[in-house]
């Protein structure tokens, strides 16, 4: 769901002299949390289960930092009616906390402007490899 709201600026305190004015969109989006190491892969509990809400399509699945988090296999699925699973792999290369945007955007629209068809708000956190003997 989208909900829609102004944000009003104003040069003085009487607000007589408007700055600028924002319009604001808030994304009612799921959310997906990861934890893997760095330099290795993850796919336990990597996957994200999506359903086509509007009949059969085929979907190009976009992630904002496909070096940490892209599909696993393909990047292109078909969905239907009945929920479909798509797998995925985590490898961080840097410790730390990143939101990843996953967005599923359908494959036979132009990817220019195109509104995605489900978005999912990654969450991944990559610990440093724990070093047991040092030499």
């Amino acid at each position: 769901s989208v909900h829609t709201f102004y944000v009003v600026l104003y040069n003085d305190a009487a607000h007589a002299s408007v700055f600028e004015v924002w319009q604001i969109h808030v994304y009612a989006m799921n959310r997906l949390d990861l934890q893997g190491l760095v330099g290795q892969t993850e796919r336990q509990g990597c996957s994200i289960t999506v359903r086509a809400a509007s009949g059969p399509r085929s979907v190009h699945v976009v992630t904002s930092h496909p070096a940490d988090l892209a599909p696993d296999g393909t990047d292109r699925f078909e969905l239907g009616d009945l929920l479909t699973e798509i797998p995925f792999k985590y490898q961080p290369m840097v410790a730390g906390r990143r939101e990843v945007l996953v967005n599923f955007m359908d494959a036979a629209k132009p990817a220019r402007g195109a509104t995605p068809l489900a978005s999912w708000l990654v969450t991944a956190r990559a610990n440093p490899p724990l070093i047991a003997k040092r030499y």
